[in-house]
């Protein structure tokens, strides 16, 4: 899985710049973002799926050797909890799609934030089909430190300390949010591999 605040810091720029209005909307490269007008934060979800053809397998390691339709090659180490592994075979493609998905708000004054792993189911076998899927959901939160009506940014720590400056939306009324407030950042990333074949 993806470090939370690795896909947090890669998605906050591009989500807290969005000039939408109550809207949904994606782009081809599989990410759909989501706002509701005068409310900051809002949800932006990233979607990608790729396709690998086994060319060797090695049942002693559990390793497969698969090449995508790019010409890129890899190793994976199947895991035990793939119990199905003795079926795969040489030329069958698996297609694994991720989905990673970011939700960002203000906290309410007051309210308890619980930070750290809410959910995580590790790879684990799909039953009755070759495959296996995994989900991991992580929430932290930050303050906003500063911000800068001028330039339409605010400033926030996030709770592992670093510091990070996003734009913010036309749509937000600056002069309603202060220093201080707390914004929770809820990161699910979800793994779902199967075999196309």
């Amino acid at each position: 899985m993806t470090t939370p605040y690795r896909i947090i810091l890669t998605a906050l720029i591009p989500f807290a710049g969005l000039h939408l209005v109550s809207c949904s909307s994606s782009n081809p490269d599989g990410i759909t973002t989501k706002t509701d007008a005068g409310v900051p934060g809002g949800k932006i979800t990233d979607t990608k799926s790729i396709s690998a053809t086994v060319t060797g397998i090695n049942p002693a390691t559990r390793e497969l050797t698969l090449v995508t339709p790019e010409g890129t090659k890899f190793t994976v180490v199947a895991s035990a909890r793939l119990e199905r592994f003795h079926q795969i075979r040489i030329g069958d493609v698996f297609k694994a799609t991720s989905r990673s998905e970011v939700n960002i708000r203000m906290a309410k004054p007051g309210e308890t934030i619980t930070e750290g792993t809410l959910e995580n189911s590790p790879l684990a076998s799909s039953g009755a089909s070759l495959g296996a899927k995994s989900r991991e959901t992580q929430q932290f939160s930050g303050y906003v430190t500063a911000i800068d009506p001028a330039q339409r940014t605010a400033t926030l720590r996030l709770s592992d300390g670093s510091l990070t400056t996003v734009p913010v939306r036309s749509d937000i009324d600056l002069s309603k949010r202060s220093i201080g407030e707390r914004v929770i950042i809820r990161a699910t990333e979800e793994v779902d591999v199967r075999l196309e074949n």
